[in-house]
C-alpha cells in the first residue's frame, strides 16, 4: 500500500520518506519474496537490484522471519531499501509481521462494535473551537463547561493524533461512556481521519480506579492500534518514555502513514462528532 496521510516529519529518512508499507500475519516458517512487491517493470533488472533491511545488506531478495509467533499489538517490523548497482535507493518499504491474534481480535471487536450504538448520540458534542491565549494556554468556552474538562496540550511528537496540539475529555455518562476532541494550535476543531478525537466507549477522563483505565484500553485504545498495524502501519504502542509497552498505551513508535479500510471501520464505530458540534461564536 502507499502512504495516503500526511504524517510529522521527525527527520530520520525511514519515517520521513517511505510511502509503502505492507502487514503479513506470521506463520512457522514464513519467508517474505521482497520481489513480490516489485512493480513489473522492475522485475527485468532483477540481477541489478539489491535489499537493504534494517540497515543490513542481505543475499537475495528474502526475508526470513523470526521463528517465534510476535506478541499481539508488537509486531516484528522490517524496513527494507531497494537498490540498483550504485547503491541508489529506488524505494522505502516497510513490512509489517503481525500475530495472527491481532486479526481474529480486531474482527471480533467489529462484530461487537455496532456502528449506530444509541450511547454515541447521548455524548456530549464537542465545542467547535476552545479559547487559545498567546502563550498557548488553553482554556474551555464557558458554555462548554458542563460537559467538558479543561483542554490540555498533546506532545510535538504527539503520534496517536497527528499534527493535533490540544485536546478534550468529556465528564462521563450513564454507562461510564465519554468523548475525546483534538484541536489545532489556533484551538479549532479537528475532524478529519486520525488527527480528530473520538468516542470512548469506556471514558479514562478520571481515572477513579485502575479498571477504569484498563477498560478504556481494552474497548478504544488497543482496537486502534490493531487497526493501523493491519493497514500495514508499522508502529507499537509506548509508554510515556516510549518504550515499547501494551498495558501504558501513551502513544506510538512512529506517526502513522496510512488511514486504510481498517482504520477506516474502526473510526465508523469510534466516531469524531457522532451527537454533532457545539457551535462557537
Amino acid at each position: 500500500w502507499e502512504r495516503d496521510f500526511e504524517t510529522i516529519p521527525t527527520g530520520k529518512p525511514a519515517d520521513d520518506l517511505t510511502s509503502h508499507c505492507v502487514a503479513i500475519d506470521w506463520e512457522q516458517g514464513l519467508e517474505i519474496d521482497l520481489e513480490e512487491y516489485l512493480p513489473a517493470w522492475l522485475l527485468d533488472f532483477g540481477d541489478e537490484l539489491s535489499y537493504r533491511v534494517n540497515d543490513e545488506d542481505i543475499d537475495g531478495s528474502k526475508i526470513a522471519v523470526e521463528k517465534d509467533v510476535p506478541e499481539d499489538l508488537l509486531p516484528e517490523i522490517y524496513h527494507v531499501e531497494l537498490r540498483n548497482d550504485g547503491n541508489t535507493t529506488l524505494d522505502r518499504l516497510w513490512v509489517v509481521v503481525l500475530n495472527p491474534e491481532t486479526r481474529s481480535e480486531f474482527y471480533a471487536w467489529v462484530g461487537q462494535n455496532a456502528t449506530n450504538a444509541v450511547w454515541l448520540n447521548l455524548l456530549p458534542p464537542p465545542p467547535s473551537k476552545i479559547i487559545v491565549n498567546a502563550q498557548g494556554h488553553a482554556t474551555l468556552p464557558p458554555s462548554a463547561k458542563a460537559n467538558w474538562n479543561e483542554p490540555s496540550p498533546f506532545p510535538a511528537n504527539n503520534y496517536m493524533h497527528p499534527k493535533a496540539s490540544y485536546e478534550l475529555r468529556s465528564k462521563p455518562i450513564s454507562g461510564g461512556h465519554g468523548h475525546q476532541a483534538t484541536y489545532d494550535a489556533q484551538g479549532n476543531l479537528i475532524t478529519d481521519s486520525i488527527k480528530a478525537g473520538t468516542a470512548d466507549f469506556a471514558s479514562p477522563a478520571t481515572y477513579i480506579n485502575l479498571k477504569r483505565l484498563e477498560n478504556h484500553r481494552e474497548k478504544d485504545v488497543k482496537p486502534y492500534i490493531r487497526a493501523l498495524q493491519l493497514d500495514g502501519n508499522p508502529v507499537h504502542s509506548t509508554d510515556n518514555s516510549g518504550e515499547a509497552s501494551t498495558f501504558w498505551t501513551r502513544n506510538l513508535s512512529r506517526p502513522p502513514l496510512r488511514v486504510g479500510p481498517f482504520t477506516q471501520q474502526y473510526l465508523q464505530r469510534r466516531p469524531t462528532t457522532p451527537s454533532g458540534v457545539l457551535q462557537i461564536p
